[in-house]
């Protein structure tokens, strides 16, 4: 990992483009091409340093409530007939 894909990777998590074209502005601040900053994101993915991607949000400042808690529901009993 070298210093362009540490800089893509503060910018995937803090600061990502809300835009059209989110990987032509990644590589601009960056000083890539989209086809570039695209190549090293699926390689950050195949390696493993990426896990997934998806959107994080403070739930309070969209004016919506927390997400719920986890619940844990009472474990029942199998209904399964077939022999153990």
């Amino acid at each position: 990992m070298d210093n362009y894909d540490k800089q893509i990777l503060d910018i995937i998590q803090s600061d990502f483009p809300l835009c059209s074209r989110p990987y032509e502005e990644v590589g601009r601040r960056v000083g890539l091409t989209e086809a570039e900053t695209l190549a090293r994101v699926r390689a950050l993915k195949e390696t493993g340093l990426i896990r997934r991607m998806g959107a994080n949000y403070q739930s309070k400042k969209l004016g919506c409530s927390p997400p719920s808690a986890p619940r844990a529901f009472p474990k029942r009993k199998s209904t399964n007939s077939w022999p153990r």
